[in-house]
């Protein structure tokens, strides 16, 4: 996914380099999208590093021994939120650029498409205070059995789900506004 989005946003700028109308707007664009494909590389590496986290530490087989390793699931949630924190801090800023660049442009469904990619980067944000959530459920010294925490957990994953689809949504339509 964050792939595809790297491959948009180079699209994106490339498309609006050959515009000639107006060059100092698209000058501008450019360079507002260009420092956003930096932060979303540098996003990309850190939903790598939270997104194998997460594998490893939250596998059925791992969540099963609930309450017994909540100290290791503990460990793991907090690396986990500190990564996506630092990820929606860089969602958040390259959503603000790709605003910034859509305002930019006198293309209607290029400004359009590039609005619908940052709100999908925002909805991003939204599901991972989702996982955030979910991540403090180890946390949660009310849930004492294995039962509850589980149900609390794939409650928060369908949630994600949801929000992650509503995110995906956007960006689907970005891209076809944009003709990719």
């Amino acid at each position: 996914m964050i792939t595809s989005r790297l491959i948009l946003v180079v699209l994106l700028v490339l498309g609006l380099s050959g515009c000639k109308h107006e060059l100092s707007r698209a000058e501008r664009a450019k360079a507002l999208m260009r420092e956003g494909n930096e932060l979303l590389q540098q996003d990309s590496d850190l939903t790598s590093q939270w997104t194998a986290e997460y594998q490893k530490g939250f596998r059925p087989d791992v969540r099963a021994q609930f309450p017994g390793n909540r100290d290791v699931l503990r460990a793991h949630a907090e690396k986990i939120i500190s990564l996506l924190d630092e990820s929606s801090g860089l969602s958040r800023r390259v959503a603000g650029k790709y605003e910034q660049a859509s305002q930019l442009s006198d293309n209607d469904a290029e400004r359009r498409g590039v609005a619908l990619i940052a709100t999908s980067l925002k909805e991003g944000v939204v599901a991972n205070q989702l996982y955030k959530s979910q991540m403090r459920l180890v946390s949660d010294e009310k849930i004492t059995d294995q039962k509850t925490f589980e149900e609390k957990f794939k409650h928060y994953l369908d949630q994600i789900t949801q929000q992650r689809r509503e995110s995906e949504e956007h960006y689907s339509q970005g891209k076809r506004l944009l003709g990719l």
